[in-house]
């Protein structure tokens, strides 16, 4: 089970770094692999936590508008808690959400979070049906190597990071 989870939050968070570029490739019309977030590697994290939050939702034996609902409350809930952990924490707002309406702090806005009920549910219908059956193979020894990779990397740049923030206080 440790391994799945594992898993899952690595690919939510590539995931995320994938979703992150397409995006803001197509507003600045090029293509951009800068990293917003607050690592440096190709993952952002709270990707990872959201996947981990939908993925356990979306195997619930619960109505689907309840889904919905958690869905909503799982996501905003993931992007507030790591907006506000930066902001107090490290005096760093990795995104600026105070230009749209209905925003709460610029950390997260009702636009956002009705986009995140879209992928959630676009992950309900087209992604936890495949992702269910990939999981089964958490334990084959080269998603293992995978794993150790990914989370030695992150951990690396994870300290690094601190390092660089506690150097600029």
């Amino acid at each position: 089970m440790l391994l799945k989870l594992l898993l899952l939050f690595a690919l939510g968070s590539i995931a995320g770094y994938i979703l992150e570029v397409i995006r803001k490739s197509y507003l600045k019309k090029k293509i951009i692999l800068i990293n917003h977030g607050f690592l440096r590697g190709p993952y952002i994290s709270s990707y990872g936590f959201g996947l981990l939050a939908i993925y356990f939702i979306s195997s619930l034996n619960i109505s689907f508008i309840f889904k919905i609902i958690l869905f909503a409350l799982a996501t905003t809930s993931v992007e507030a808690i790591g907006g506000f952990i930066f902001l107090l924490h490290y005096r760093l707002k990795l995104w600026d959400y105070s230009k749209n309406k209905f925003n709460y702090k610029g950390i997260i806005c009702l636009r956002n979070s009705i986009y995140w009920i879209i992928l959630s549910i676009i992950f309900y219908y087209l992604i936890y049906p495949v992702l269910h059956h990939v999981l089964r193979f958490a334990d084959n020894p080269f998603v293992i190597i995978f794993i150790i990779l990914f989370y030695t990397s992150m951990l690396i740049d994870f300290i690094c990071k601190i390092i660089e923030q506690e150097n600029k206080k």
